[in-house]
């Protein structure tokens, strides 16, 4: 992705945000990607200019580690997490804002460049937190936590950081936020059923959504804690969010449509997507098994039939966040789709709005590969099997839904499994959910592709898909992504929808089969865009005109 630098500077929003959310498993281990930040030599305190690794942790401990020697430097304990210190997962994945003045890709705090990033303690409380580590040391930007937060629950959302223009709030010259689910509530529903939007620089609240009193949006379906990350749109290229898709632990699914330059009281219209869960209005009574609930957020792929009508493929798998169950759930993967990818809708729109309900969606579990889902379905559902849940967010590629999910269970056998459980990653075709990839090597794609076991030595693992995926070192439009994770939604946007960068499927089946022989997870290649293209604001990414904070 090259981008022309003009006289100003460009500033990407890089998520680093690669944990399987919700995770709860405890034979599982957590997987999270380290934030790079290379400093010059002013601010490095050396001779020389030095990278660091911030690397959250699941004890809740951020360290930071000098590339160079592998020294931690130090290490950032919020001290609300008191006795529950290493207890697990007690962090988030961390967001980086980076301001880069120049584009040169290296922070220097004389030419007015900053770095700040952004975590919620997860099952250590309702907190979230802004570190600023221009300074390479850590100081406390904000903390915000539930007596700032009316109704914040255990803050597992991760934050997602865009731009929104608010009429009459006190914002910086780039309208910077911060956007949040209200997390997870295990013992009322009075809390945890939000979504905040904050200042990026000072935590302060500039808008929210929900049931509850004082609500900017009131919406009364909103009766579900939405522990996921906030999925966060610019549709048309001009730099601000204008759309963000949500799913809460009710098994529903929410689209909202932003208004920039209009007050909070009438900044966001929004409503529910999908039902997919057991939440009331259905046309048949719910079960236990229709209880399913959604601790990720949805993968937003733009896609283009030829021939046909754009719309927002939104993929999704069902989970409990890893905690059993007293009555068996038919968890789910789902592929659905927004066929008004461009259109914004007025509230009372949203109101007459019927959600798409799970028997509305193509079951494609035992469909044949070549299998055709007509171009007027809403989209497809895929039973995994009994005790198989979704972990982890999907990522959209070239067509393709690559997903990882965790097994339970008592015991295996011996073919690549454990006493702890079974991880399995998916390849599947976004537009009829079958088989993409030969995984089995035997030189024809057939459904026994559609997944592949991961055989690991040690410990089981939930990875999110895009955890396995390593941009190769670069720089790109001034920006260093070296080693930068590609995060779901901006590798779904930038390699779907925009094509900006293409993933070589077949490279993430090698991916796999060097997994299943237990060598080093390799780099997969991203490959050149094919010809010039409009530079447009990459869907899940933000690129913004740099003013010097």
């Amino acid at each position: 992705m090259r981008c022309s630098m003009r006289s100003v500077a460009w500033l990407l929003l890089c998520f680093v945000a690669v944990d399987a959310l919700g995770q709860d498993c405890a034979p599982v281990a957590m997987k999270r990607a380290s934030a790079r930040v290379e400093y010059d030599q002013s601010a490095s305190g050396t001779a020389r200019s030095t990278a660091i690794f911030f690397e959250p942790a699941d004890t809740g401990a951020l360290r930071a580690r000098d590339e160079a020697t592998g020294r931690v430097l130090w290490t950032f304990f919020p001290p609300e997490l008191g006795q529950a210190r290493g207890s697990g997962d007690l962090m988030t994945s961390i967001a980086v804002l980076r301001f880069d003045v120049n584009a040169d890709g290296v922070i220097d705090t004389a030419s007015g460049d900053r770095v700040w990033l952004y975590f919620g303690l997860k099952r250590g409380g309702p907190w979230y937190y802004a570190l600023d580590v221009t300074g390479r040391a850590p100081r406390v930007l904000w903390k915000a936590g539930s007596s700032q937060l009316d109704g914040l629950g255990e803050a597992w959302s991760t934050p997602t950081i865009t731009r929104v223009r608010i009429a009459g709030a006190r914002q910086d010259a780039q309208h910077f936020v911060v956007i949040i689910g209200g997390g997870l509530s295990r013992d009322s529903s009075a809390t945890g059923n939000r979504i905040l939007m904050l200042d990026a620089a000072t935590g302060r609240l500039l808008w929210s959504a929900g049931n509850h009193a004082g609500a900017d949006r009131p919406l009364s379906r909103m009766g579900h804690g939405i522990a996921a990350r906030i999925a966060v749109l610019d549709t048309d290229g001009d730099e601000l969010a204008d759309r963000m898709y949500a799913a809460d632990i009710g098994g529903q699914i929410w689209r909202f449509d932003i208004w920039n330059g209009r007050d909070r009281s009438e900044l966001v219209t929004g409503g529910v997507l999908a039902n997919l869960g057991a939440e009331e209005p259905r046309p048949t009574p719910a079960t236990a098994a229709d209880a399913r609930r959604f601790f990720n957020a949805p993968d937003v792929a733009f896609i283009q039939p030829r021939g046909g009508n754009a719309y927002y493929n939104l993929a999704i798998g069902s989970g409990g966040g890893g905690s059993a169950t007293a009555t068996p759930v038919t968890d789910r993967f789902y592929s659905i789709r927004d066929r008004q990818p461009f259109t914004r809708r007025a509230q009372s729109e949203y109101n007459a709005l019927q959600p798409m309900l799970d028997s509305d969606l193509m079951d494609i579990t035992t469909s044949p590969v070549g299998f055709r889902v007509p171009d007027y379905a809403l989209g497809w559902r895929l039973d995994l099997a009994s005790g198989e849940e979704a972990l982890a967010e999907s990522l959209t590629a070239n067509g393709v839904i690559l997903f990882t999910t965790f097994e339970a269970a008592a015991s295996f056998d011996a073919a690549g499994r454990t006493a702890n459980g079974a991880t399995r990653v998916y390849a599947v075709r976004a537009d009829n959910g079958t088989a993409a990839v030969d995984l089995n090597r035997d030189r024809v794609v057939t459904p026994e592709d559609r997944s592949s076991l991961l055989v690991q030595a040690g410990s089981i693992t939930c990875p999110a898909v895009s955890s396995l995926l390593r941009a190769p070192d670069s720089r790109e439009g001034g920006v260093d992504v070296e080693r930068c994770v590609v995060s779901r939604a901006a590798a779904s946007s930038l390699l779907t929808s925009l094509e900006l960068l293409t993933i070589d499927v077949q490279a993430f089946a090698n991916l796999l089969r060097e997994l299943n022989d237990r060598r080093p997870c390799p780099d997969l290649a991203l490959n050149a865009p094919q010809g010039n293209r409009e530079r447009r604001a990459p869907l899940g990414i933000v690129w913004a005109r740099m003013v010097p904070p």
